[in-house]
């Protein structure tokens, strides 16, 4: 949830000038160390936070990058 609300802090805020280029990665994995519980939803909280940035954050879909489970 403040992951989220970061981004949003920061996609409100304007460019610093017109020829200003965004780039995004998000990155998710629900599987973490050996003998550590499965994450639910890590990858797709990436895939919103990416889909997000690309609608809403002035971010070029051939600038925003999605891993899952990488």
């Amino acid at each position: 949830m403040i992951a989220r609300l970061i981004v949003i802090a920061v996609c409100s805020l304007p460019a610093s000038s017109a020829l200003a280029q965004r780039y995004a990665i998000a990155i998710g994995n629900n599987a973490g160390d050996a003998g550590e519980e499965t994450l639910r939803w890590a990858e797709d909280d990436a895939a919103r936070t990416h889909a997000m940035l690309v609608e809403l954050g002035d971010v070029a879909a051939e600038d925003a990058v999605l891993l899952r489970g990488a």
